[in-house]
């Protein structure tokens, strides 16, 4: 365990202030108790409760943090922040109920339906991995289906008050005949991964429609690799179908890594470091690598529990030990990026992020999980060019299938892109 003690120089006494700080954040996430307490008691005085918090709502651990603080035999924090952990930590106990709401909601409304589904994270890391739904308090609810069924499975949706939302719909006004407006859109988003719906009510979450668990352009998994490693659990006391013990734990590492890294969220983090803690002693190390291999997140694996290692400073079981990174240029990129992943993480304002810092960092990360060259460039360069073209320029990338690929853009219609996709 680090100590971080407060010296006379002023300039010192910041830098170790912060430091404990976030030795405190980041012993909060792991599952022993017991360096969490040492550190609160021990600079309990120097701890900047602030920033603490600020981080917490930002990496989307406030309830993980309040649950293990409040949980602390005595309390070595300020009456305010006290306050304001208790009122996080009401807010996820009510949060918690409408997510097991939800997701109950949901599975009956696509079951009547006869739509098979997958659930993706979520209350199966409450109730199974944190084994506290109030600890850990999903943002929605993420289900998986064939992609042939996405229709159905939208129907579905639509019968209990929930309807698409964000960018989706400018894809669906963009439809040429109203009745199949639908089934254009979801050709639009062939290469995509998931649409959002709203719900009617607002207690309960939005889901979060999957046909892919990552955007297939960068990352492969097909729909029947995925679908053949589920298993049946019991959560919300419904029997619902998840991903099986290895799968999850790629899954889970893989998710943690994908996007840009100044939005990488420690509670993605949280999620694999307690899934190791529960299950990684009895997960098959050949099957997880031979798993990882076939949806190609290979890299993607090792650096999220080189991350677990390095980072919060957990020890990984022997056999799941991260392969390291042999090419010295993609090892110091990838050192750079983590080493400001706490402090540097950015609250999500839309799809992209400004800043010099965030621009730089997506280079190096990119370079450091062997991202292809030509998605890079599409991803750093087309967000920025976009707003710079005309119309009619746009227009033509949309009617030529070479610019539309080199663009990274959905067509507005096309053939039956489910060909892959079997019945679950």
């Amino acid at each position: 365990m680090t100590k971080y003690l407060p010296n006379n120089n002023a300039r010192g006494s910041v830098k170790a202030r912060r430091g404990a700080s976030r030795a405190v954040l980041l012993a909060a996430l792991r599952p022993d108790t017991q360096d969490l307490e040492e550190l609160a008691f021990e600079h309990a005085a120097h701890l900047d409760w602030e920033w603490i918090l600020e981080r917490s709502q930002v990496h989307k651990v406030e309830a993980l943090l309040a649950h293990r603080l409040c949980d602390l035999k005595v309390s070595p924090f300020p009456d305010e922040v006290r306050r304001r952990l208790k009122s996080g930590q009401e807010a996820s106990f009510l949060r918690g109920y409408w997510s097991r709401e939800t997701l109950r909601r949901v599975a009956g409304a696509l079951d009547e339906a006869g739509v098979p589904f997958v659930l993706l994270k979520g209350a199966f890391l409450s109730e199974h991995v944190y084994r506290n739904p109030a600890v850990r308090t999903p943002c929605d609810v993420d289900v998986l289906v064939s992609a042939h069924r996405t229709i159905d499975a939208d129907k579905a949706l639509g019968s209990i008050g929930y309807r698409l939302t964000g960018a989706f719909p400018k894809v669906v006004r963009l439809a040429a005949e109203p009745d199949q407006q639908l089934h254009q859109a979801y050709n639009g988003v062939i290469r995509g991964r998931e649409v959002l719906y709203a719900p009617g009510e607002k207690k309960h979450l939005p889901v979060d429609l999957h046909w892919n668990l990552w955007d297939p352009i960068s990352l492969k998994a097909k729909p029947v690799d995925i679908h053949a490693h589920t298993v049946y659990v019991t959560v919300a006391g419904i029997r619902l179908r998840v991903l099986d013990r290895e799968a999850m734990l790629v899954h889970l590492a893989s998710h943690a890594m994908i996007g840009h890294p100044a939005h990488l969220r420690l509670i993605h983090f949280a999620d694999l470091l307690w899934y190791l803690s529960r299950f990684g002693v009895e997960c098959n190390a050949e099957r997880v690598r031979a798993i990882a291999h076939t949806w190609r997140v290979e890299v993607y694996l090792d650096r999220a529990l080189q991350i677990i290692q390095e980072i919060l400073g957990t020890i990984i079981p022997e056999h799941l030990q991260p392969f390291p990174e042999p090419d010295f240029l993609r090892r110091a990129c990838f050192e750079r990026v983590t080493s400001r992943m706490v402090e540097g993480a950015l609250p999500r304002r839309g799809k992209n992020v400004d800043g010099r810092w965030a621009s730089c960092s997506m280079l190096l990360w990119y370079r450091a999980l062997r991202v292809p060259t030509g998605y890079a460039t599409t991803q750093l360069v087309w967000p920025y060019l976009k707003p710079m073209l005309p119309d009619f320029i746009l227009a033509k990338i949309q009617r030529s299938s070479l610019l539309r690929r080199l663009a990274q853009q959905p067509p507005l219609q096309g053939t039956n892109w489910c060909r892959e996709s079997t019945v679950v």
